[in-house]
């Protein structure tokens, strides 16, 4: 679990990142549809990555507990 959520946070970013909203550095263009999308893909893959890291450590401390 953890190397899974680590490769996905490395691949798409932690879910925290600042999103640019679909704007791009030009001025004279207005918010770019697919990139709104891409960027809400890329919040859900990297909050599962976030999670499976998260999920993989505790599951380690319990095993980690109960070893005994």
């Amino acid at each position: 679990m953890n190397l899974a959520g680590i490769i996905l946070l490395f691949f798409f970013g932690a879910p925290f990142i600042a999103r640019t909203g679909g704007d791009s550095l030009l001025a004279a263009s207005g918010p770019d549809a697919y990139a709104v999308q891409m960027e809400h893909v890329y919040d859900a893959i990297g909050s599962l990555g976030l999670f499976l890291a998260v999920g993989g450590t505790l599951c380690q401390m319990i095993a980690e507990c109960f070893r005994n």
